[in-house]
């Protein structure tokens, strides 16, 4: 059998050659379009994984100084209560703290929504134009 001519136009062409090129040129495309989400995630990816080093790094430093405040807060509440209440006290603070930082992160993370590469969005919209466009010619 022939190698099917790609210079003759597309109604000199049999329904089943011009089939077979969408169906090349579609998977050509997912192809393509796959390969550039997979290299935006991949740079997004390296920016998010050194910002959330750097972040752990600044929490670990925070930790510390929160240790050192506490020390501190009970060091002084000792001088005016029994140490047990100092210490009651301090806890408590810390606990409610903690409580409404769990109810903020909680509301955070009902708001985050699936990320789509820009690149990925912009493609893809242009594709279905263009298909869109052909289809009406």
């Amino acid at each position: 059998m022939s190698e099917p001519s790609r210079d003759r136009t597309p109604d000199e062409q049999p329904i089943t050659e011009l089939v077979s090129q969408l169906t090349e040129q579609m998977t050509q495309l997912v192809r393509d379009e796959v390969q550039v989400a997979r290299a935006e995630f991949t740079e997004k990816g390296k920016h998010a994984g050194r910002a959330a080093a750097m972040f752990g790094g600044t929490a670990l430093l925070a930790f510390y100084v929160g240790e050192v405040l506490i020390g501190s807060a009970r060091a002084g509440l000792d001088r005016i209560m029994p140490r047990w209440s100092s210490a009651l006290l301090v806890s408590s603070a810390l606990f409610g703290a903690a409580g409404v930082a769990a109810a903020a992160g909680w509301r955070e993370l009902q708001q985050v929504t699936p990320v789509v590469p820009d690149a990925l969005a912009t493609n893809l919209s242009r594709d279905v134009e263009t298909i869109k466009e052909n289809a009406q010619r």
